[in-house]
């Protein structure tokens, strides 16, 4: 009698090296910590002096405006947060996912800011949401102590681009005291939460 299964066995195989195949064809692009990053090397938004993505100094503030840098992207009017206030801006999302803010000035005529939020964005040195103060490469020296909403979060300069500020945060409980930077033993394990750009004009 003649199984079925040895008839089987050869398709398996051919299965297999084609699945082999695909994947030796993958490529992961890395971030600087040596983590797999979320998100596409060709899918990011840089956030240097000069832009913030494609947003420049020169860009007028405007849902259409805003939707037409960001093609085949979802923006949706949401609600932020920094130190001292809480604000609206307008969200393009990139995979559902909330990537850039794009504040407005009160007149919602200008743009007074970008806050970079999710995997998708990078800062002027390569920096990615989720690296630590250390990773980064961040000294405190450049930083100061959030106020209120971000009470003792250090909040930094980046490295070559005066207008770009990143924010870290320490994680529950290791935040230092009002007006003080976290302890040295926790700074250097905060993770960066948000990536902000200033135009500057």
């Amino acid at each position: 009698m003649i199984h079925a299964s040895r008839f089987r066995f050869p398709a398996c195989v051919a299965v297999l090296t084609l699945l082999l195949a695909a994947c030796a064809g993958q490529t992961v692009p890395l971030d600087q910590s040596g983590a797999i990053s979320s998100a596409p090397a060709s899918s990011l938004y840089t956030l240097t002096a000069a832009s913030a993505g494609p947003i420049t100094s020169a860009t007028a503030y405007g849902s259409g405006t805003i939707k037409g840098l960001f093609p085949g992207r979802r923006t949706q009017a949401v609600q932020i947060a920094d130190d001292e206030r809480t604000v609206y801006a307008l969200a393009v999302f990139e995979d559902g996912l909330q990537t850039i803010a794009v504040e407005p000035n009160k007149t919602n005529s200008a743009i007074v800011a970008v806050h970079g939020l999710g995997p998708g964005v990078a800062g002027p040195n390569g920096e990615r949401i989720g690296m630590t103060f250390s990773e980064v490469g961040m000294n405190s020296s450049r930083c100061r102590a959030g106020k209120q909403l971000w009470a003792g979060m250090p909040i930094c300069t980046a490295n070559g681009a005066q207008n770009v500020t990143l924010v870290f945060d320490p994680g529950p409980g290791n935040a230092g005291k009002p007006g003080e930077l976290p302890p040295r033993n926790v700074i250097g394990k905060s993770k960066l939460t948000r990536i902000v750009w200033t135009p500057v004009r």
